[in-house]
């Protein structure tokens, strides 16, 4: 775990500040975690659109291409 942007704050304590970054730090991966979650999916939809749009023989022709 990294904590960026420690600095004092007026009339605070180390220790709200160090679990200010904590939860922070938690939240931000778990905000990266459903983000990537999402994309993959999105990606996964468009791979199956595409699939489905271009035919079999096609299909053939750049599994050749890929090995």
């Amino acid at each position: 775990m990294s904590f960026n942007n420690v600095g004092t704050v007026e009339q605070a304590t180390k220790f709200k500040e160090v679990l200010q970054m904590i939860f922070s730090n938690v939240l931000l991966n778990i905000n990266n975690e459903i983000i990537q979650g999402d994309l993959k999916n999105k990606i996964k939809d468009k791979l199956k659109n595409l699939r489905n749009k271009i035919s079999p023989e096609s299909l053939k022709k750049l599994e050749r291409t890929f090995r």
